[in-house]
């Protein structure tokens, strides 16, 4: 069996005093805890909403495009033009699909926003750290 060499002043500390510890830094960036944790919730939203989309634009697709001669024979009249069913589902599955498209990009910055506000509380509870060890160290 293989000794473990350690250091004299090397000790373990339990999670919960790591923890302990770690409050009054983390106290002090719970502004920034809340909006990423904000910006998550939003980002999970977006996630539950994309598959309605998708499930409209092929439940729309299979249920009206199986009878052809049904969605030729309907037309309807709007603003002095003629429009067919077959525009209507088409008009239908632009503009899911646009909202779809819109929607993955809010998902995108809403994922964006979050790591910048989380990277810069961490930089700045390093700094502190950082600052606080080279104080004690200096004094």
């Amino acid at each position: 069996m293989e000794e473990k060499l350690t250091l004299a002043s090397e000790r373990h500390l339990p999670l919960r005093k790591v923890l302990l510890r770690m409050v009054p830094y983390l106290a002090k960036e719970w502004v920034a805890f809340v909006l990423a944790l904000l910006m998550l919730g939003l980002q999970v939203l977006c996630g539950l909403v994309t598959p309605l989309f998708e499930e409209g634009v092929l439940s729309l697709l299979n249920n009206e495009t199986t009878n052809l001669t049904t969605l030729v024979e309907k037309t309807y009249s709007f603003a002095g033009f003629d429009i067919t069913k077959p525009d209507i589902i088409l008009y239908y599955v632009i503009t899911l699909g646009v909202a779809f498209t819109l929607i993955s990009i809010m998902k995108s910055v809403f994922q964006f926003i979050d790591t910048i506000i989380l990277s810069k509380a961490g930089e700045r509870i390093v700094y502190r750290l950082r600052t606080q060890v080279y104080d004690h160290i200096e004094s």
